[in-house]
């Protein structure tokens, strides 16, 4: 997977929530739509479902929220 060591460095960040959204938004500033965004992240998602990492997943799944807009307004990623 092309983006496979970014994700895993911030799932290792000490806050990786921020940054992913972080991660998120870079991707979005190297050209990527917002659908482009949202695709790599659930790539990504499936890649941590079949190595049963749960906890990682949610992470993923709750920025993945923030991507498409399924969440309150400030935390929105994308307009």
């Amino acid at each position: 997977m092309k983006f496979q060591t970014e994700f895993e460095n911030s799932l290792r960040h000490e806050e990786p929530y921020n940054q992913l959204r972080q991660l998120a938004l870079h991707f979005a500033a190297q050209g990527q739509t917002q659908q482009q965004v949202y695709e790599t992240f659930e790539q990504f998602r499936a890649h941590l479902r079949e190595a049963n990492r749960e906890q990682d997943e949610d992470l993923i799944m709750d920025v993945m929220d923030c991507i498409c807009g399924y969440c309150s307004p400030q935390n929105r990623l994308f307009d």
